[in-house]
């Protein structure tokens, strides 16, 4: 798991900058849009496989997910609520043995924040 939480700090680190630029190119709230709903998908990866191969790409996706969504500003407020929810209810979840279910509830966290930002930022134009 180390090895994946890695690979996923490297990717993030990697894309950073060019996503930052791309988001001052394109909008900051389009990229924000589209790294959520990138990390949305991929968070199913984690708990669909155990193919070291898979999980390595699908954390790299995951890192570039959360660079994209991190050059926008506003993801710390966005990206911290189902972050912390799906810790702590997916801490609970593992010890009941539902191995695969916190990944499932972080990904449903994550849809529920891309909707409320969504919701609360639709008429800003950046």
């Amino acid at each position: 798991m180390g090895l994946i939480v890695t690979v996923m700090g490297v990717a993030t680190f990697g894309a950073s900058i060019p996503l930052g630029i791309v988001a001052d190119k394109c909008g900051r709230k389009r990229l924000h849009i589209a790294g959520n709903i990138l990390a949305s998908a991929i968070i199913a990866v984690f708990a669909l496989t155990t193919n070291i191969a898979v999980l390595l790409a699908a954390a790299v996706a995951e890192g570039i997910a959360e660079a994209a969504f991190a050059a926008s500003g506003v993801s710390s407020a966005v990206w911290s609520l189902p972050n912390a929810l799906s810790s702590f209810v997916g801490a609970y979840l593992m010890s009941l043995g539902l191995l695969a279910a916190p990944f499932f509830l972080s990904g449903i966290f994550y849809v529920i924040s891309i909707l409320l930002f969504w919701y609360f930022f639709r008429k800003i134009i950046v």
